[in-house]
Parts: C-alpha cells; structure tokens; sequence
C-alpha cells in the first residue's frame, strides 16, 4: 500500500508548544484524512456484488504517526476465497492460471467478453458485466484465463490525496501555535 508524508512548517517567532501540535495532528489524522481516505477506498468497490470493508487504524510512534486504511472481511465467494483476497487480487494484479472444470463436468462454458468493474488508476467502480459469444470447450487439456491487470487503488488514492492531506495537517498546526 502506498504511503503519504509531509513537512511541517511552523511560522517564524511563535512559541511552539509541541504536545499541542501533536495532540492537533493525531485528531485531523483521526477525523480528517483517515475518513477521506477510507471513503476513497469504498469507492473502488461500491458496485462489487462481494466487497470488503476498509478499516482505519491510527498508530503513534515515538517517531511517527500512521492512519492506515486497508480492507476487511473474511465472507467467501463462490470460489472459496474471501473478499479480502479478491481485492488483494484485484489491487495486485495476478498471473494467468489454469481453468479447471467443476468435478464430473465435461466441458467448460464461459463468455467471450468482459469488462470489469474497475481499471487501473481509477479511483471508481462501474458495474461489471459479461457479454460475447457463449463458449463451450471440452474440460480435456489445459485452459488458462486471463491474467488481472493491478489496480494499485492505493498509490492512486495517495496521489489524490497528497495535497488536501498537507493542508489539512498544516491548519492543524496552524491552530496549535
């Protein structure tokens, strides 16, 4: 998952209480950029039939504080990996792998087309659907399907948010000094 940073500038000739400045920087992490970000994500699943959930977690460092944000949900999918998995899947990109035909089943049938609900450096999600030629092939021999491009929602969703993030936290130690 991507990363966000920033640099602080604290104005010439204030007196800078520093746990002041922290105390406001953790609370706008918290309740600023931890919910733009957490809303960023549901958006790159909003039309999912099997979405995860995202959670926002805080942790606070000697040296560092983090909002991070990443998805949630161990419900299974038809082809028994959770929700989790299929957006790690989708986030990551996969390789092509084979296509096994369900036990007892002869032939394999599957559609031509298909445009997916979401593509790479797109922080959206539209409805997938199938369309194309119905296929029937006989399940002897080996069938490899497609490979997932990688979404990398997060690195998208850092860049978009980049900018309000350091202003956000900029005001925050604006309103501490």
């Amino acid at each position: 998952m991507a990363n966000m940073s920033f640099k602080p500038v604290i104005p010439k000739g204030k007196v800078v209480d520093e746990k002041a400045v922290m105390r406001a920087i953790e609370r706008t992490l918290k309740n600023k950029t931890g919910l733009k970000l957490q809303t960023d994500f549901k958006k790159t699943v909003r039309t999912w039939d099997h979405k995860p959930s995202f959670r926002k977690v805080f942790v606070k460092t000697p040296n560092q504080m983090i909002e991070k944000v990443y998805p949630t949900g161990n419900a299974r999918v038809p082809s028994g990996a959770t929700v989790k998995d299929i957006y790690y899947y989708v986030h990551e990109g996969t390789k092509p792998r084979v296509i096994i035909p369900k036990p007892g089943n002869k032939v394999l049938k599957f559609q031509t087309g298909y445009i997916p609900a979401t593509s790479p450096g797109r922080i959206s999600s539209r409805y997938a659907y199938r369309h194309g030629n119905t296929v029937f092939r006989p399940a002897a021999g080996v069938l490899k399907s497609h490979s997932i491009e990688p979404r990398k929602f997060s690195e998208k969703i850092a860049k978009v948010q980049q900018r309000p993030f350091e202003v956000d936290i900029q005001e925050a130690i604006n309103s501490a000094v």
